[in-house]
């Protein structure tokens, strides 16, 4: 398939342009010749700039977000976050605020709150949604994380025919991750913890479908995510797998680490790299697509002057 009719879709906030750089050049080396876009907030004109010179459209959202929430409150909430010693009790205190003044999950003091106190992580849904049911012309979508995301090929050679999601590696259970046992937990308590525990964690950091799936998936997310107060960040991962395991994505494909379009690195203990210095699946093939490459330290700066970043 060509993927001219594809489109890859991220989203930066505050970062400085530069850390994104690998994506995309390693991206149009690729082969693929579809359409990018990234959605864009809280990020200084520079940035904006470069971003332009790197992808095909940006999509600036900041007044989408109004700041609604009294300047004094938000600055409180955020020297908690900053503080060490408080950090902890930082999602605490966000929500009784919001408690205390009646902010509505989902709503618009909600989501500016969000933006500020997280950036766009569990915005970023909506954001992806709003684009493409004005672009039509698209058939196939990949959303993806950008910072530690860089390509060996393109990623629609071969064009997924519905919605796939993709796996951490197979002892990366909420049993065992702290990180993401503690996310479920936030959200859904210890009982979903119980529900999910011998479960493999799937990454929400790549996710790729045809036009419909996607719709559908973005759909589903933006759903539960306009049921919980700030802060959220991160926590758009537990509701990724809430939902899958939970069976509110339907059907997709789920494919296990090591043998799909998407590696995701960061949990490999080992790593197989081929003579020619791509990475390797386990079955042997190339993933097109490398998640979290840059936890290999050793690896990480042969593999991006491999790819011309």
């Amino acid at each position: 398939m060509s993927s001219a009719n594809a489109v890859v879709m991220g989203c930066v906030t505050t970062l400085s342009a530069d850390h994104f750089v690998p994506f995309y050049a390693s991206l149009r080396s690729s082969g693929f010749d579809g359409h990018t876009c990234v959605i864009v907030a809280r990020t200084k004109p520079r940035d904006q700039a470069q971003l332009q010179e790197l992808v095909d459209e940006i999509v600036l959202v900041d007044e989408r977000y109004p700041q609604v929430v009294p300047g004094v409150a938000l600055r409180g909430m955020l020297w908690t976050k900053r503080t060490r010693g408080l950090r902890r009790h930082f999602p605490t205190a966000c929500r009784w605020y919001c408690r205390a003044r009646h902010v509505r999950p989902g709503g618009e003091a909600a989501n500016g709150l969000e933006l500020r106190l997280q950036g766009l992580q569990s915005l970023r849904y909506d954001c992806y949604r709003r684009y493409l049911r004005e672009r039509p012309e698209f058939t196939h979508v990949l959303i993806s994380d950008l910072r530690d995301v860089v390509f060996q090929g393109d990623p629609f050679v071969d064009p997924p025919t519905g919605l796939e999601v993709f796996l951490e590696e197979p002892e990366s259970t909420f049993a065992v991750d702290g990180f993401n046992r503690r996310w479920i937990d936030d959200l859904y308590g210890s009982a979903g913890v119980q529900t999910l525990g011998s479960q493999t964690v799937s990454c929400s950091g790549v996710t790729c479908g045809t036009r419909e799936a996607m719709l559908a998936y973005l759909d589903a997310m933006c759903e539960e995510v306009d049921q919980h107060l700030p802060p959220l960040g991160a926590h758009d991962q537990a509701i990724h797998n809430w939902l899958l395991y939970h069976g509110g994505l339907g059907e997709p494909a789920i494919v296990a680490n090591g043998y799909g379009r998407v590696l995701t690195m960061g949990e490999q203990r080992t790593v197989d790299v081929a003579p020619d210095g791509r990475v390797l699946n386990r079955d042997g093939t190339v993933p097109p697509v490398l998640h979290q490459y840059d936890r290999h330290v050793d690896l990480a700066p042969r593999l991006l002057a491999g790819l011309g970043s």
